[in-house]
């Protein structure tokens, strides 16, 4: 399996035409205003190419900043006759998800009863740096 991408939005919606949109893509930091936190909804989606092998995936979500860790697993389905898949996009969503502190959240992919994850994302959860009404007024005019 070759990992192309991953990115962790609040949605994936599935559109016409064969297309997904990622609402609200973060970077490499979750920020909030204040800790703990807890976001509505986070999703996950992820490329992975040569990935003829896949029979099932688990994925683990946990790190510092977490109050309890996730996991979610599934199997690669095929209809009788379908040849395997060259190419695998795998999209979740947890909701609510709770975090306790400032630190990490690590989404950790793995592939057919693995004990090593083939792919580990992390990301940086921390409090946002207010400024003040000043301060962003002085940027807009500079």
């Amino acid at each position: 399996m070759q990992h192309v991408s991953t990115h962790i939005c609040d949605d994936v919606r599935e559109e016409r035409g064969n297309k997904l949109s990622l609402m609200g893509l973060y970077d490499e930091a979750i920020l909030f205003p204040k800790l703990p936190a807890r976001l509505p909804k986070l999703s996950l989606f992820q490329r992975w190419a040569e990935a003829h092998d896949a029979r099932t995936v688990k994925i683990g979500i946990d790190g510092t900043a977490l109050d309890k860790p996730h996991r979610v697993e599934a199997r690669v389905d095929y209809a009788p006759g379908e040849s395997r898949k060259e190419k695998l996009q795998i999209a979740i969503a947890l909701s609510p998800l709770a975090f306790a502190q400032e630190g990490t959240l690590v989404i950790s992919t793995y592939f057919n009863g693995a004990s090593r994850p083939s792919h580990v994302h992390t990301l940086q959860i921390g409090r946002a740096v207010s400024t003040s009404a000043e301060g962003v007024s002085d940027r807009r005019h500079a």
